[in-house]
């Protein structure tokens, strides 16, 4: 009996040894986060912000704060540099978690640090010395804090962890300081196709790819850094119902947290042109008061459309006004005389009305080309009324 009491003693002190032993490892970012200092925001409105001041007071001192995203959306963070010291700025989960680490060269400035797109949920950051040495260290942070569903929820880097996404919405997003992807999930409910227009980054080239449900790679395309900050179209694809993923990733070996925007249109077959369709003969037929997209593949190529007026009318012709290309329309009639001439302008994307013709009782084509600016995959849109 009592080397049965004795082993139950044993069992019951490792028992409690072991589970003690985890108790206190998972303890160790909740202590560190209960003394963390809330942030003070100015309003709790879409957007508002946090200017914060502290000392540190030697070399491995730290400052937490915790930040409650009462929504999903972005947080942005900058800081004062100190003329002796590396200041870094780490932002964590509830959990403990590490998103990201970037600190403040030494300096006068303020510097932008990063920027990431998150869930609602409490968050925490450390402040710290990055590098370099001295006492009383003073800092000065300031946070952005953005309310929308317009930005990418970190993380997501996988199939299973993907932010969702709207058909037609802008998305922004930040790349990765570890060499991930950021994923975006949609899906699609007919046959159509899809393009993907987005911005370049500034300091490092962007990956764009399309993924299928299980991940397989449908199109890729690498858009080289720039320092325009503009929209292009990046590819246009052909897909069936399903689900589908836009991958963005970065080369963090040459820069991390980069900015980018991109959104995602669906358009319906029958509103889209078809290959080939570059003569008369070829040319596609379309009807009035019909939106349809077309695609300018390089600037050789051309659209034809052909058209019917059934009396002798006034025919509008609406034509949208892109960032980076301008083109030229010719109206032709049924003996391939061009009759009119438009030119676009480039703007906000927009549709406007280039003009309107009078039209005798006929069948018309509308030949769309290259005029000038950007010419490789191109998405346009046009409207007959």
């Amino acid at each position: 009996m009592l080397k049965k009491i004795i082993a139950l003693i044993i069992a019951l002190f490792i028992f409690f040894s072991v589970n003690s032993g985890w108790t206190k490892a998972e303890s160790i970012y909740t202590d560190t986060f209960l003394n963390a200092i809330p942030l003070s925001f100015d309003s709790s409105d879409e957007l508002s912000e946090s200017y914060t001041s502290g000392v540190l007071n030697q070399q491995g001192d730290a400052k937490y704060y915790s930040i409650n995203m009462q929504k999903n959306g972005e947080l942005y963070f900058s800081m004062q540099q100190n003329p002796s010291v590396e200041i870094g700025v780490t932002l964590y989960d509830a959990s403990g978690k590490e998103y990201e680490t970037y600190y403040a060269d030494k300096g006068v400035k303020i510097e932008e640090l990063f920027g990431q797109g998150l869930v609602k949920g409490n968050y925490y950051i450390k402040v710290f010395v990055y590098e370099g040495t001295g006492t009383e260290l003073p800092y000065q942070l300031h946070v952005m804090r953005f309310y929308g569903d317009d930005v990418e929820y970190e993380t997501n880097n996988t199939i299973e962890t993907a932010t969702p996404i709207k058909i037609g919405q802008y998305y922004l997003g930040y790349t990765d300081q570890l060499d991930t992807s950021d994923l975006f999930r949609f899906k699609t409910n007919n046959i159509g196709l899809i393009n993907i227009k987005g911005t370049a980054a500034v300091k490092s080239d962007l990956n764009y790819r399309l993924l299928d449900e299980k991940g397989h790679l449908i199109e890729a395309k690498v858009v080289k850094a720039s320092d325009q900050y503009s929209f292009s179209s990046i590819f246009t694809k052909q897909l069936k119902p399903g689900t589908y993923y836009i991958s963005v990733s970065g080369d963090s070996r040459v820069y991390s947290n980069e900015k980018y925007e991109f959104v995602a249109t669906f358009i319906e077959s029958i509103k889209f042109e078809k290959e080939s369709n570059n003569t008369l003969k070829q040319a596609n037929s379309i009807s009035s008061n019909i939106q349809y997209h077309g695609l300018l593949t390089e600037k050789s190529d051309k659209d034809i459309f052909k058209f019917y007026a059934s009396t002798t009318k006034y025919v509008s012709v609406y034509f949208n006004r892109l960032e980076n290309t301008a083109f030229k329309i010719h109206v032709i009639n049924s003996k391939g005389r061009v009759v009119k001439t438009y030119t676009t302008k480039k703007g906000n994307e927009s549709i406007v009305k280039l003009g309107e013709l009078r039209l005798a009782k006929g069948s018309y084509y509308l030949d769309v080309e290259y005029y000038e600016g950007e010419s490789e995959n191109v998405l346009y849109q046009f409207l007959l009324k």
